[in-house]
């Protein structure tokens, strides 16, 4: 016996009369299929580079030689870094870090070039602004990495060519710079 009872709808017609209602509804096509996909395109694009390039930082150069200026050539053949700023006293650095233009300030000391040419060790030293810890410890890296591969080239050249081995020339000393700001 069957009695005139409407009966339920089925799972398969429930889907295809939700489908109809979604080709109709521009609103509900945008919530449920447009939407998700523009917010994983700008989650993409976000993520898209994976390493942070170009950051900025100061360059002091104090000695003025042929090798500070090779340093600072190298310094911007990485990608990683971008000198935006050279001087030629400590202060012109730190007012930029204070002012956020720079990250961090490298200092190459006076007799830099003279020591590299008696192959001795004279040490750079960098600056980093700690409030920015993330930033400062890639900068850390990738300058220290860049004045390693430095010293090994530039002491590389003239050893090789005597026949000795090869030696640093530079030593980095990571420093920490903290900035205040002072509301007066």
């Amino acid at each position: 016996m069957r009695s005139n009872e409407p009966s339920e709808p089925s799972w398969l017609g429930l889907v295809h009369a939700e489908f109809k209602s979604l080709v109709g509804d521009a609103g509900a096509q945008a919530q449920l299929m447009w939407l998700p996909l523009l917010g994983i395109m700008i989650i993409a694009a976000i993520f898209y580079p994976g390493v942070a390039r170009e950051l900025p930082i100061a360059v002091i150069d104090a000695d003025h030689s042929a090798s500070s200026r090779a340093l600072v050539r190298h310094l911007e053949s990485n990608a990683g870094l971008s000198v935006v700023l050279t001087g030629s006293h400590p202060v012109d650095g730190w007012h930029a870090m204070r002012d956020r233009t720079v990250y961090g300030t490298l200092l190459i000391p006076a007799g830099f070039g003279d020591a590299a040419k008696r192959g001795k060790a004279e040490p750079v030293t960098f600056y980093v602004n700690t409030q920015y810890l993330l930033i400062g410890n890639m900068l850390q890296s990738e300058v220290m990495a860049t004045v390693m591969e430095f010293s090994v080239l530039a002491s590389a050249a003239p050893l090789l060519a005597r026949g000795g081995a090869v030696a640093c020339i530079g030593r980095i000393h990571a420093t920490a710079f903290r900035t205040k700001d002072w509301s007066g």
